[in-house]
């Protein structure tokens, strides 16, 4: 289990008669499964939370999708959460909604490899203000290969002080590498190569996600020294 950090980064427009703004954003952490089969379940807690300056009170659709395995600019609706009753959610306040997700493999939907999971709700009297993403890897527990690759991705030296060198399997190249802080924050990145200097970063733990050019991505955990003086 690992933390998942959510950005708000898409605007949704519900109607221009809302009487008040609702969205999924701006929440920090919460604990999530990053890594799952193809074809099983998992489930977390999205907060809606109203923005308006008026009483929210209606029924309430939250939609979760994926992008597009052609156009990435596109997103494929992949599930609907209908609450059935309608929720009162005050001014400034939220409303915890608990999601599952069922990871069915198709086209359309979730595929194997990295998945961007974007959630916003929709409800008539109101407009959407923003929406989150996060990442679930959909892993395919029957191939050989997949486990191999595992074994390959390693980061060194590690400790590390100045430069993190990233080995993979040689049928792959490497896409990009994101530092990330232990709770969660970018805090450095490259593309197309398998070398990031580090030297920069303050002495600690950090989570190193590595992507593929076969669209696979993995998370190794490294530690960063301290420079050595002279």
């Amino acid at each position: 289990m690992k933390r998942i950090f959510f950005i708000a980064i898409m605007l949704f427009s519900v109607g221009s008669m809302a009487q008040t703004s609702i969205g999924t954003g701006r929440f920090g952490f919460f604990t999530a499964n990053d890594t799952v089969a193809g074809g099983s379940t998992d489930t977390y807690d999205v907060w809606i939370k109203n923005y308006g300056p008026g009483v929210f009170s209606d029924f309430l659709t939250v939609v979760t999708a994926v992008q597009d395995s052609i156009s990435p600019s596109l997103l494929d609706t992949v599930d609907n959460y209908y609450t059935g009753t309608a929720i009162t959610i005050n001014p400034g306040d939220s409303a915890l909604i608990t999601l599952t997700a069922d990871y069915t493999i198709s086209p359309m939907g979730y595929r194997y490899g990295i998945d961007v999971i974007v959630i916003w709700p929709v409800a008539a009297s109101a407009s959407t203000i923003d929406s989150l993403e996060f990442q679930v890897y959909i892993e395919n527990h029957t191939g050989v290969n997949e486990l191999d690759a595992r074994e390959l991705i390693k980061a060194y030296p590690n400790p590390a002080a100045n430069d993190l060198s990233i080995s993979h399997p040689a049928a792959t190249t490497i896409r990009s590498i994101v530092i990330y802080d232990m709770s969660g924050r970018m805090i450095l990145s490259n593309r197309d190569e398998s070398t990031i200097n580090i030297e920069g970063l303050a002495a600690g733990t950090y989570q190193v996600e590595v992507a593929l050019s076969d669209n696979k991505r993995y998370m190794i955990k490294i530690v960063k020294g301290k420079k050595q003086a002279g």
